[in-house]
C-alpha cells in the first residue's frame, strides 16, 4: 500500500475507483454463493462526505454509495476509519 500513499487525493486512479464503486454496486449479484464480502475504499474521502458544504461529484457519489450500502438489507456493513475509510459489506 506504500504506492497508494504517494498518490494525490485528486489522482485519476482514485476518481476511477469511486466511479466504479457507484456504478458497479447496484449490479452486484448478491445471490452468487461465492460472494461473501465486498470492500469499498475511500468511503470517508478525507472527511468530505460529512461536510454538507462539499457538493462535488465525487463526494456526492460516495455519499450515495454509503447510503445505498446502509439501506441494503442484503448486507451487514462496518465502516473502519482507517485512512480515508474502508467499508466492509458482508452478505447476510
Amino acid at each position: 500500500m506504500r504506492w497508494r500513499r504517494s498518490l494525490p487525493s485528486w489522482s485519476p486512479l482514485c476518481k476511477q475507483a469511486i466511479k466504479a464503486s457507484r456504478n458497479i454496486y447496484p449490479r452486484v449479484n448478491m445471490s452468487n454463493r461465492t460472494l461473501k464480502l465486498l470492500l469499498f475504499d475511500n468511503t470517508l474521502w478525507d472527511g468530505a462526505v460529512a461536510d454538507p458544504d462539499n457538493q462535488d461529484d465525487d463526494t456526492q457519489a460516495l455519499r450515495a454509495l454509503n447510503d445505498r450500502l446502509h439501506k441494503d438489507e442484503r448486507v451487514s456493513i462496518s465502516l473502519v476509519p482507517i485512512g480515508d475509510g474502508l467499508t466492509m459489506a458482508r452478505k447476510r
